[in-house]
């Protein structure tokens, strides 16, 4: 029995609590109210689903209430089990994730997840969803059908699954009918290949495939012979072929090695040409005339490199006393700008007359002292003054000061003095903050100018050391301009020794490659020389060996085989060409073969398939019988 019902968000609810007795319970309400909201809210709860999610004419999410801030909707069901137990059941629709479901007992968790909450249940009830459908829950439109007599027989059919037998019977009927169709057609396909007379056809193919065999055998010999003798003329002709290539090479390196004895002989006539009557000189006579000029040519260098050195350590003593009198030169303009500008700064010092200026601020300062203790006082009467004021307004019989007798007239002129100091007082120390004010800005002026002078004064000190550190430069530079005109002489008298010596190392230089020139010459006649007696000797190995071969060398015999390969070649084609021909027919007759044994492979199997399509179809024939029987 189902004890109660909560719905947050579903639908047209969005929060609704239902409880229910024991017997009948009715809903009440205007059409659209949520009655029927109510009943499908059981159906999800209990399986997860709801007529018109089963039929596919809505989505899940169109179960949530219709609002922006809405994306979920929770259904909860309380009922008691056959055992009497508690269950509560409770699923969750999200927006955009799958659902949620969970079921308890007395509390307790006993599944989790829709699928195990949905099994959980049907097992729990004894009923699924089409049960409870037909059985439990009919949709309003549904009953509505029930009261028409046209489709009652119909619909408490489909209630009670009668229709489902029907169904089944119509269909069987029509198996049966369709085998018996396929088991026909069959039969005729049977017939059709034994009229082909497959058995006979394979036995004749059988004999010329036999036939075919026997003769690619015998060209394959042929052609494996042709190719034997092929193969051993061509070795030959190789042979020759490669001789005859050879004596090509061995006329074109003949060739050759006359035209570099030819270079050879010319070069040697030139070089003699060239050296003269030292083509004839050792090689070792002109290389010690190269030594002894290279030594020569050493030692000038060294020389030069000495004086170059000297040069060059002078030119630098020059160069830094340049620099080092450009600084001092330089330092002292500097010490000049600095000394001028610190008398500009004591012409400045000497105008703010800063002894009057201390004093003036001295002054001021006392001032200021003077009218602090001034507004002190004043402040001090001004409480005094405010405290009897506010005595005397409290008083009452006596004075609070002399403690006289005090009446009303007397109390009012006493009030109407003292008001009267309090402002003479006020106006006073207004007076005094007026005054002090401008005295304060009087002193900051001056202090201003004091702290100006100071700075000025500190900045015009040091003026005597600066002028004589300036004197110290000036004196300096005098003395590197000296020594500067002793250093430019010595270095024009280096200069002129250093010309001098690159004059004698040029011409030095000249002779020496000149001799190794001609040393260098001279070892090129020689080297010369050597090859042209190597390629003498090459030239007269080769004419012996050109002759050698031309002896071994038969030029009948290679064009006669040139002619026997040709032929062998063109029978090697025929023959390939043959058994080429053969091997496609022979293939072909093979695929025929295969062919013919695949139609007898289909025979027997739709010997097997009609055989069994006729059982078939007398079987659902027979089912449809026994279901007709239960109508």
């Amino acid at each position: 029995m189902i004890t109660s019902v909560k719905l947050e968000n579903w639908k047209s609810h969005e929060r609704t609590e239902l409880r229910f007795g024991e017997g009948t319970n009715i809903l009440v309400g205007p059409n659209g109210g949520g009655k029927t909201s109510v009943l499908e809210a059981i159906s999800f709860a209990l399986f997860g689903t709801v007529p018109k999610l089963k039929k596919r004419t809505i989505k899940q999410e169109e179960l949530i209430r219709d609002s922006p801030q809405v994306d979920r909707a929770t259904v909860e069901v309380s009922f008691q089990g056959p055992d009497g137990g508690e269950f509560t059941v409770k699923r969750e629709i999200r927006r955009g994730f799958p659902s949620r479901a969970e079921l308890r007992r007395d509390g307790e968790l006993l599944a989790e997840g829709a699928e195990r909450v949905t099994s959980y249940i049907q097992e729990l009830l004894e009923m699924d969803y089409e049960l409870y459908e037909r059985a439990v829950y009919s949709e309003q439109d549904q009953l509505d059908l029930l009261l028409t007599e046209k489709d009652r027989k119909r619909k408490i059919d489909e209630l009670l699954g009668i229709d489902k037998l029907e169904e089944a019977r119509k269909k069987a009927g029509s198996l049966g009918k369709m085998l018996a169709t396929l088991a026909g057609k069959g039969e005729e396909r049977l017939a059709t290949l034994r009229k082909e007379g497959i058995e006979d056809k394979l036995r004749e193919l059988g004999e010329r495939i036999r036939d075919l065999e026997r003769r690619l055998a015998e060209e394959e010999r042929r052609k494996e012979e042709v190719e034997r003798e092929l193969q051993s003329k061509d070795a030959e002709f190789r042979t020759l072929q490669q001789l005859d290539e050879e004596l090509v090479g061995l006329e074109k390196r003949l060739h050759g090695v006359r035209e570099y004895v030819r270079a050879y002989r010319v070069q040697r006539d030139r070089l003699r040409e060239i050296l003269g009557p030292q083509a004839e000189y050792p090689v070792s006579q002109l290389q010690e005339e190269a030594r002894r000029l290279s030594e020569g040519l050493e030692e000038v260098s060294k020389k030069k490199k000495s004086v170059e050195e000297a040069h060059a350590r002078k030119l630098g003593e020059v160069e830094r006393a340049k620099g080092e009198r450009d600084m001092h030169l330089s330092q002292a303009k500097q010490l000049a700008a600095e000394i001028n500008k610190k008398l500009e700064i004591a012409k400045r010092l000497q105008e703010l007359n800063p002894e009057r200026v201390e004093a003036e601020l001295r002054t001021l300062q006392e001032t200021e002292n003077r009218l602090v203790r001034e507004k002190a006082e004043i402040r001090a009467q001004l409480e005094e003054i405010a405290r009897s004021l506010e005595e005397l307004q409290h008083a009452s019989a006596k004075c609070p000061v002399c403690e006289s007798p005090l009446d009303e007239g007397k109390k009012l002129s006493l009030l109407s003095s003292k008001r009267d100091k309090l402002e003479e007082l006020k106006r006073r120390e207004e007076e005094l903050r007026r005054e002090g004010e401008q005295v304060e800005r009087e002193r900051r002026t001056k202090e201003q100018l004091w702290r100006e002078a100071e700075r000025l004064r500190i900045e015009s000190e040091g003026r005597e050391e600066l002028e004589r550190e300036r004197a110290r430069h000036l004196e300096r530079a005098a003395e590197l301009e000296r020594d500067l005109k002793i250093a430019s002489d010595e270095l024009a008298l280096l200069n002129s020794t250093l010309t001098g010596l690159r004059r004698e190392e040029e011409e030095m230089r000249t002779k020496s490659q000149e001799a190794e020139r001609r040393v260098h010459l001279r070892e090129q006649l020689e080297s010369l020389e050597k090859e042209l007696e190597k390629n003498q000797a090459e030239e007269l190995k080769l004419n012996q060996l050109l002759v050698e071969k031309r002896k071994r060398f038969d030029e009948r015999r290679l064009r006669t085989l040139e002619a026997e390969l040709a032929r062998l070649r063109e029978e090697r084609g025929k023959l390939e060409s043959s058994v080429r021909g053969l091997r496609e027919m022979l293939t072909l007759e093979r695929e025929r073969a295969r062919e013919l044994e695949a139609g007898r492979k289909e025979m027997r199997r739709l010997e097997a398939e009609v055989k069994h399509t006729h059982l078939a179809s007398e079987y659902f024939l027979k089912v449809q019988q026994a279901l007709a029987h239960t109508q």
